[in-house]
């Protein structure tokens, strides 16, 4: 996980923002790897999701634990330009309810925000003056500056009717109620997902995905999901008008993306969506490295001195004619060419390792120094 979220960090713009599910097993050692890498300044939630049945497993024995039907999703933030739009949008009841009055244009509007500050808020002699005739007799003053006030009755917002004064405030002004960090499947109308459901055991509600994206993205942003696994994110991306990246070890995956596009997105054949969709079936040159077109000898004097002259296996020191080149995944697993994957070994440790990934010449060295411990000379 570190190797895969310190590249989402390397690739996220300055506005961008990542989101990391996880069930409460792991979330705490998640949240320590995320504060190394994107910074503790930047954390910005802990999102607890709530499912509207608990996952407690039926037994003839007695319960040892409380069941668990909560997982929990941390945000995490790139800078302080990170887009975030916390509101969520009203039904027409809800509206009607909240906005109960009209005015003359046939606006609704309420009148519940208070224009005092009551007692209880204490002493502002900066805000106690007075307006067009009105003034709080309380020391606590107003609730907004006299520059403020002006503004709001410029826009309509405060209203004087004969010897009474109102604020108002307009449905066509309001953003959505405030969301917190609770989420529940009732409140994001979720309902049934047998219509959604692929076969994948960790597949999340489409709705989830949806409210994730309409909250930190705009129109035409890109994103991207490096586990897109039954591909619920790259639906709920097309569907909200923005671009994306899916990535994923099954072959399955492409097939699921574009199933499900055409399903639940628009009706058009999978011919359609296979034009659309790009699959490159590998994995992307990096184009950011400047080292790929480097002689092997300036990259191996660039590693030489990274490495302070030791080989990555054995730890020894070595001239640098005496250490070689090496893939820290081959080739032949998929590792790239450019210099993130390469290392300098000694010629043992290139033999031993072969053509194996690095952590198969970890498990033999480490072996070889515990048999060493009962050796005797």
């Amino acid at each position: 996980m570190a190797m895969r979220l310190i590249e989402c960090y390397r690739v996220l713009k300055d506005t961008g923002s990542l989101y990391l599910h996880c069930d409460p097993t792991m979330s705490h050692y998640l949240k320590l790897l995320l504060d190394c890498i994107f910074g503790e300044k930047f954390f910005r939630n802990e999102i607890i999701w709530r499912r509207t049945s608990s996952m407690a497993k039926g037994s003839q024995f007695q319960a040892k634990e409380w069941g668990s039907n909560t997982d929990t999703i941390l945000f995490y933030a790139t800078s302080e330009k990170t887009c975030l739009h916390p509101l969520q949008s009203i039904t027409k009841e809800e509206a009607i309810r909240k906005f109960p009055k009209i005015n003359e244009r046939g606006e609704r509007y309420n009148t519940a925000t208070p224009l005092y500050r009551p007692l209880s808020m204490g002493e502002r002699p900066n805000l106690c003056y007075q307006w067009k005739g009105f003034q709080n007799p309380h020391p606590s003053g107003w609730r907004l500056s006299k520059k403020r006030l002006e503004e709001e009755f410029e826009k309509g917002n405060i209203v004087i009717n004969g010897e009474r004064i109102e604020r108002r405030s307009y449905l066509k002004d309001y953003g959505g109620v405030p969301v917190g960090n609770l989420w529940a499947e009732s409140e994001l109308n979720i309902g049934s997902q047998s219509q959604e459901r692929v076969g994948y055991p960790t597949q999340k509600p489409l709705a989830l995905l949806e409210r994730i994206i309409k909250a930190s993205t705009n129109p035409g942003d890109i994103v991207l999901d490096p586990f897109c696994g039954c591909a619920t994110a790259c639906v709920a991306s097309e569907k909200l008008n923005r671009q994306w990246i899916g990535i994923d070890v099954s072959k399955k995956a492409q097939e699921l993306v574009l199933v499900r596009l055409k399903k639940e997105v628009m009706q058009t054949t999978l011919r359609d969506w296979s034009k659309k969709v790009i699959n490159t079936g590998g994995i992307p040159v990096r184009s950011d490295l400047k080292y790929e077109k480097l002689p092997n000898v300036e990259v191996k004097t660039l590693l030489y001195g990274w490495q302070e002259g030791v080989c990555k296996g054995c730890e020894q020191h070595f001239r640098k004619e005496n250490l070689e080149i090496d893939h820290i995944m081959p080739q032949i697993k998929g590792g790239s060419d450019d210099i993130s994957n390469l290392q300098l070994l000694c010629g043992y440790c290139n033999r031993v390792k072969g053509s194996r990934p690095m952590e198969y010449l970890v498990q033999v060295l480490n072996e070889t120094i515990k048999e060493s411990k009962y050796c005797s000379y």
